[in-house]
């Protein structure tokens, strides 16, 4: 993290972590939201002079088809599901959020995984998600998970 943004927001994990939850029926904008945040997001790193990248807010989706709707990439494949965490911790480390789209697909077991790749990633055990704050979009009236036990 920027040694500017550290004296003028503080450490991300100074302060209490953020899980929050955007629902909506399918067609109210969550999609749109998503992609309105990452870009005032980007303009306001511009204006401050903070290096903005794809992993200073890490936008992923469940399947690869709402990834692309929301110019991100799938969860399984941003926090390396299929292989060991090496790296990442330098990769990952000016993240401030994570976004996880279309939640309603995962089960149980997607969010344990996620869960214990991002305490990896994060080099955090302790908290929830590494203690990084992270949203979570979706609309649970939709389809549930293949092949798993639903988070409700």
């Amino acid at each position: 993290m920027s040694r500017f943004v550290e004296e003028k927001f503080g450490k991300v994990n100074d302060h209490k972590q953020l899980i929050g939850f955007l629902s909506g029926a399918g067609g109210t904008g969550k999609s749109h939201v998503i992609k309105t945040a990452c870009q005032y997001a980007q303009e306001l790193c511009k204006a401050i002079g903070v290096k903005f990248d794809k992993r200073t807010i890490v936008v992923t989706a469940l399947t690869g088809a709402a990834a692309v709707s929301i110019n991100g990439e799938t969860t399984a494949g941003a926090f390396v599901f299929k292989r060991k965490v090496k790296d990442e911790l330098e990769e990952f480390k000016n993240t401030y959020l994570v976004i996880v789209d279309e939640v309603s697909f995962a089960s149980v077991e997607d969010m344990d995984l996620l869960n214990e790749k991002m305490k990896q990633i994060f080099d955090n055990p302790w908290d929830p998600f590494g203690g990084v704050p992270i949203v979570f979009s979706g609309d649970f009236a939709q389809l549930s998970p293949v092949g798993g036990r639903p988070l409700y």
